[in-house]
């Protein structure tokens, strides 16, 4: 589990023989891919936010989600969207499932 300014994140590892130290900096991959938009909070991985862009390109749909209390964009993009959103002013939620959330080391 990591901790972010946009909040925890629970993921793997990039690589088997390496885990984190507490307090650790590293950095956190989720491919736009992997992302999906909810309606509500509850899930693991979430980043609450407002949409801020919406583009709907036939088989995918493109997000922007511009993060609560931070000015983070996130890009989301859903391939063969059930629905393409389009609110504004509701809070959204971004997830993405553990396996797809890579801890990386930072490099310094």
């Amino acid at each position: 589990t990591v901790s972010t300014k946009l909040g925890k994140f629970n993921g793997r590892t990039s690589t088997s023989d390496w885990e984190p130290e507490n307090l650790e900096k590293v950095i956190l991959s989720i491919r736009p891919e992997c992302l999906s938009l909810a309606d509500q909070s509850g899930f693991d991985n979430t980043i609450a936010g407002k949409l801020a862009e919406s583009i709907y390109l036939g088989e995918i749909a493109q997000y922007t989600l511009a993060a609560d209390g931070s000015d983070e964009k996130i890009r989301i993009s859903e391939l063969n969207p059930h629905r393409v959103v389009r609110e504004t002013e509701q809070t959204l939620y971004a997830t993405a499932d553990k396996e797809d959330v890579v801890i990386l080391p930072k490099l310094e």
